[in-house]
This record gives structure tokens, C-alpha cells and sequence, in this order.
């Protein structure tokens, strides 16, 4: 509990602008997941330490510049992004490379929701050369719910977000159980369908 306590003092002395770089590192420079920075940035806002719609533009705006700069360090296969790559399990970056190549929208979905690899979507995407448009679609629309979503959610629940974020912490492994299943499913009904359109 005093590391929680200690993550919620740092968030809180944070200006605006520090928070959007800092939600703009998390997951490609920080090791921290992300889901409880947002619900505790949530908590905040509900306590008044930060206007709540403010911090929801901080918080989109931090994540897209950095999501952009991943994507084109990828594009452009920037010796970091080759430095980065080897981070990976090489069987789990083909994996989601062949889920991006059948389907970009179902691949940043799932890997938005897989907590610990959201920041696969940019990299990946940049690697493959996937027209940036259609990145930059997918990567807002998801942002603005998924942001959105979990930072209401910390400033709704404000008096029991320290429990919530206790148990995504407690529970990160069943939730990351549940993600995989779900990419499973997602990637059975492809081949199911490429299948049934061969025939």
C-alpha cells in the first residue's frame, strides 16, 4: 500500500504538462502499467487537484505524441526501435505482426487492452508500414475510450480507487488471461473465416 500511496503523491505533484509526458512514456520508457496511472489520475480529479476534463486532454494528448513518435521511429526502423524489438519474444512479435497484417482495427483493440503490450500497437504498426491514417484513426478512437473510461472511472469511484487499483494489480494476471482469450477468439473467427471463404 505505501508504493500505491507513493505513485499517488508523485501523479499529484505533477504540473499538466508533466503528466502528459509522463503518460506519453509510460509503457515504451516506464515500466509501469498504464491502467492505474489513469484511474489514479481519475482519483485525482476527483479530489480536485486537477480539472477534470483538463486532464483528460493531457492524458489523450501525452498518449498520441507519444504513440506517434513510436510509430514513425518504427516506420522508419530507427536503430532504438531495433534495440527495442529484441525486448520481445520473438514468437509473440510474429504473433501479433500476423494479427496486424490480417486486421489492424481487431490488433490495436486487443493490444489495448492486453495490459503491458498497448505500446506493441505503434511499433508494430510502424513497422509494417501500415498507411498512417488508418494508424492514426484506430490509435484516437482508441485512446479517447480507453483513456477516458478508466480516468472516469478512478474520479466516479474516487473514495475506493485505491481498492480498484489494488485489485488490477491483484487480479493483472487473470486480467491478462482474459485478454489472450479473447485475442484467441478474435483469431479463430479469422481463420474461421478465411477458411469458409476458400470453400
Amino acid at each position: 500500500m505505501a508504493t500505491w500511496n507513493a505513485f499517488v503523491q508523485f501523479l499529484s505533484h505533477l504540473s499538466y504538462f508533466g503528466v502528459g509526458t509522463y503518460m506519453g512514456t509510460v509503457g515504451y520508457v516506464i515500466p509501469i502499467p498504464e491502467e492505474a496511472a489513469l484511474i489514479i489520475l481519475g482519483f485525482l480529479a476527483g479530489l480536485g487537484k486537477f480539472q477534470f476534463w483538463y486532464i483528460y486532454g493531457t492524458v489523450v494528448t501525452g498518449i498520441l505524441i507519444g504513440d506517434n513518435i513510436f510509430y514513425w521511429l518504427s516506420y522508419y526502423e530507427s536503430k532504438y526501435i531495433l534495440h527495442f524489438k529484441k525486448r520481445v519474444r520473438q514468437d509473440v512479435w510474429q504473433k501479433y505482426e500476423k494479427l496486424m497484417k490480417d486486421n489492424i482495427g481487431k490488433t490495436m483493440v486487443a493490444l489495448r487492452f492486453l495490459v503491458g503490450f498497448r505500446f506493441l500497437g505503434p511499433v508494430i504498426a510502424g513497422s509494417l508500414k501500415v498507411k498512417y491514417r488508418r494508424f492514426f484513426a484506430y490509435d484516437t478512437l482508441l485512446i479517447l475510450f480507453y483513456s477516458g473510461s478508466l480516468i472516469y472511472l478512478g474520479f466516479f469511484f474516487r473514495r475506493r480507487s485505491l481498492m480498484l487499483i489494488g485489485l488490477v494489480e491483484h487480479f493483472r494476471n487473470l486480467l491478462l488471461s482474459l485478454t489472450a482469450t479473447v485475442v484467441v477468439i478474435l483469431l479463430l473467427g479469422i481463420i474461421l473465416k478465411r477458411n469458409s471463404d476458400n470453400r
